[in-house]
């Protein structure tokens, strides 16, 4: 296996930052602000994320992922908090627009992959990277790899090797349930309930991070 070396030039071997979204979804409950968070069946507790898409705004965005991923629609946009760059761990990519994935570099075609796909780039060749398309589930509290779904070969420019993220306070405008259960994705049941803001929700890795660079934030718009 080839090993993946830093290029000099990272702009002419990948796209641009891709652009995702992260809500802070809260309501004022009966003694202090809440937030929403929900159960993935196989990945944990999470905040309602995702990823941009092609000539879509970052605002559009936000509210979008809030309705897919728990059914909310009676949900505006309080604050913007701000937006972080940084590079993908482990050889993590982002499919930066709709692309076929190949069997060989200039090979025959495998599959078309979607927009926003996270993947992971095992080896390059020139202008070509080989990917594969993980499933994960949560083990003893860390993401472990349960499938492989999907490999090949793709243009590296077709890839972004970071991102830049975009993080909202959403705020409910509306009656909801304490809990309930959304199906998301075409494909899971999501388990939504809130959670007061003085309270560890236990979220996953990485989002845990988030919440507490903004927790202030959040507080703060109680007074």
């Amino acid at each position: 296996m080839n090993e993946i070396v830093p290029s000099e030039s990272h702009e002419e071997r990948y796209a641009a930052p891709f652009a995702k979204v992260t809500a802070f979804v809260t309501r004022l409950g009966e003694h202090e602000r809440e937030l929403l968070v929900f159960r993935h069946p196989s990945a944990g507790v999470q905040l309602p994320a995702g990823s941009v898409e092609i000539a879509e705004a970052p605002d559009t965005a936000v509210l979008r992922e809030v309705t897919e991923e728990t059914g909310l629609t009676n949900v505006v946009i309080a604050a913007r908090l701000g937006a972080r760059a940084y590079p993908l761990p482990d050889a993590g990519r982002i499919l930066a627009r709709p692309a076929v994935l190949l069997f060989a570099p200039d090979g025959a075609e495998n599959t078309t992959l979607r927009c926003g796909l996270t993947l992971h780039e095992t080896r390059r060749t020139g202008i070509h990277s080989h990917v594969e398309f993980r499933e994960y589930e949560l083990q003893d509290g860390k993401l472990k790899i349960a499938a492989i779904l999907a490999s090949g070969w793709l243009a590296s420019i077709d890839l972004s090797a970071s991102v830049e993220r975009h993080f909202y306070h959403i705020e409910l405008t509306g009656p909801a349930p304490d809990k309930w259960t959304w199906f998301a994705e075409g494909e899971h049941n999501f388990q939504c309930y809130w959670v007061p803001l003085s309270e560890d929700p236990g979220l996953v890795s990485g989002q845990d991070q988030w919440l507490n660079g903004y927790i202030d934030q959040l507080r703060a718009h109680e007074e």
